[in-house]
């Protein structure tokens, strides 16, 4: 009887063991699975930032140019009598 709940307590312990170490793999691939996707998002939000700051200077370099040229108009305008 003593021997048979002791080969019960280890089969039972094994499968505990089994089942322990099979959740803590699960669980390590979702933590990768996370910080692949947080590095993903990371890299997503870098670009689109890099896209926004590209515009943002293509638009103030237009700006730029129209009011150059404008400047450059009146001073032709004004020297004419």
């Amino acid at each position: 009887m003593i021997s048979n709940v002791n080969r019960m307590h280890a089969v039972v312990n094994a499968k505990y063991n089994y089942l322990k170490e099979a959740f803590n793999s699960v669980e390590s691939q979702r933590i990768a699975l996370s910080d692949s996707r947080s590095h993903f998002v990371d890299t997503d939000i870098a670009e689109e930032s890099t896209k926004l700051t590209r515009e943002q200077l293509r638009q103030q370099s237009a700006a730029a140019m129209a009011t150059q040229a404008n400047a450059q108009g009146q001073f032709v305008l004004s020297l004419l009598p």
